[in-house]
C-alpha cells in the first residue's frame, strides 16, 4: 500500500484531468483457472482524462507506461479493458 500513497503523492490534478478517477480497491479472488492473483490482491488505477488545461495525452500516456512499468517490477499485472 505504500506504493500507491508515492504514486497519489506525486499525482497533481493535472496529471489526471478535471474528470479523472482513482481506484482503490481491494480484490477477493476465488479460484480462477488461468488467472495469476498474489495473495493480497489490490486493484489500483488512475483513470486519466484529458481536459483543457490539463497534461496532453501524449504526457498522460507516457505516465501511464511509467506506472505500468512500476507495478510490473514489483510483480503487478494490466487487466485488459478493451
Amino acid at each position: 500500500m505504500r506504493a500507491f500513497g508515492e504514486v497519489l503523492a506525486g499525482t497533481a490534478v493535472g496529471d489526471l484531468g478535471l474528470s479523472g478517477v482513482v481506484l482503490v480497491k481491494a480484490l477477493t479472488v476465488g479460484p480462477v483457472p488461468m488467472l495469476r492473483s498474489p495473495a493480497d490482491p489490490v486493484l489500483f488505477g488512475l483513470l486519466r482524462t484529458a481536459s483543457p488545461g490539463c497534461r496532453s495525452v501524449a504526457e498522460m500516456t507516457a505516465a501511464d507506461r511509467r506506472l505500468y512499468a512500476r507495478a510490473a517490477a514489483v510483480g503487478g499485472t494490466r487487466y485488459p479493458t478493451s
